[in-house]
């Protein structure tokens, strides 16, 4: 299984040409400026606007800890160790 197979690129081709023609589509039905989309045209919902705000904390915190523990595993745990915060 060195390269893809007629039918892989089949899949590819065609999620791209979906996705282009959703984007292209949905572009032309409304007209839209950059303060638009910036803000969502104020229809952003709270539930939509709480799921984005979690998932960008959880990423923050979550690449806190991935570096953390990558410090521990190459420096190891001992009082010369000192932990850099992220600013």
């Amino acid at each position: 299984m060195d390269s893809l197979q007629s039918i892989d690129w089949i899949i590819i081709i065609g999620v791209i040409s979906i996705t282009l023609l959703i984007g292209f589509f949905s572009g032309r039905l409304k007209d839209s400026s950059a303060d638009e989309y910036i803000v969502s045209s104020r229809n952003m919902g709270l539930f939509t606007f709480v799921a984005v705000n979690v998932t960008t904390w959880y990423g923050g915190i979550l690449e806190l800890v991935n570096t953390l523990i990558d410090m521990v595993f190459h420096h190891g745990l001992h009082k010369d160790c000192r932990i850099i915060y992220l600013r």
